[in-house]
């Protein structure tokens, strides 16, 4: 196992509880890809060792030849989101260290832990090693190493190296094992941000009283059916432009799907005689804002 000032602390505590009894294959593939890294010349010796003195009982020996053969396909990363390393964990500590998480030379972000938001589509969560903040990402840049590096960068300040698709995938696979779900919180959900986005660019505007107001890119009040009517394109722009997301991310689509769980739906009114495809949402569906009263006006001194 490896000596304190270099290897993951995880691993000392587990040697000092006096070995492994459960989660043995994990717990000698994590010292593994810690052999790789600290003794590359004679790793398979050191994980065998690691199986005949910490391994309670060792596993069987074609196991642990199998776990080799995995090991020499690649350079494998720490398995710190799985037991028993988890409950064993001191990522600040292990940070400090040679061969611990993040200590190599080669930057890769590490999953330290996975949510998902079972939204639709569902929103991940994730805690990477060396963020002092959790990153809300979208399944497109969970899946892509490329677009959640940027986000690391925008969101968290960490730069990391970029991975082999196949390599990230291996990463993602790795981190679902211990993936933990959970319902969105109802003002934060996506249904509840496209409705706000929505009354906002329905209410809080300027609208137009009549048909023709539509082709300015203004929804209409159409107080005779009591709905509001709106061209889609306009609508997506307002959501690109006020930069909602995630609203954004998911395209046209979503969006018709959302108005018509509104009630909403397709419309076609006369414009200059001629009909045009718009969408409307009932007023019933759209929260309004309150009309303020105009101040009062002061009577002259004179």
């Amino acid at each position: 196992m490896p000596p304190s000032p270099i290897g993951p602390p995880c691993l000392e505590q587990l040697v000092a509880s006096g070995g492994v009894s459960t989660n043995r294959n994990n717990t000698l593939f994590h010292a593994g890809v810690y052999c790789r890294k600290a003794s590359p010349e004679n790793w398979e010796e050191r994980v065998e060792q690691v199986n005949r003195e910490h391994m309670k009982p060792p596993l069987p020996a074609e196991e642990v030849v199998g776990l080799l053969k995995s090991l020499r396909k690649k350079q494998y990363e720490y398995l710190c989101t799985q037991e028993p390393m988890c409950s064993h964990c001191n990522l600040v500590l292990c940070r400090t260290r040679m061969y611990g998480v993040g200590g190599s030379s080669e930057r890769f972000p590490v999953i330290v832990e996975l949510r998902k938001e079972t939204s639709t589509p569902p929103r991940w969560i994730v805690k990477v090693d060396g963020g002092a903040a959790e990153l809300r990402v979208t399944n497109k840049e969970l899946m892509d190493n490329r677009l959640f590096n940027l986000r690391c960068l925008e969101d968290l300040n960490l730069s990391f190296r970029p991975m082999k698709p196949a390599d990230w995938s291996d990463r993602i696979h790795e981190a679902l094992q211990s993936l933990i779900e959970q319902p969105p919180a109802p003002d934060v959900s996506d249904d509840a941000q496209f409705h706000e986005a929505l009354s906002e660019f329905l209410t809080n505007r300027r609208r137009g009283d009549t048909p023709e107001d539509l082709d300015r890119g203004v929804p209409w009040l159409d107080e005779e059916n009591q709905r509001y009517c709106f061209r889609l394109r306009d609508f997506c722009g307002f959501l690109k432009r006020e930069n909602s997301d995630p609203l954004r991310e998911f395209g046209r689509h979503w969006v018709a799907d959302q108005i018509r769980k509104l009630g909403g739906g397709e419309c076609f009114p006369k414009i200059r005689g001629k009909s045009t495809r718009c969408w409307q949402v009932p007023f019933s569906e759209v929260d309004r804002a309150p009309e303020l009263a105009p101040p009062p006006v002061r009577k002259a001194a004179f």
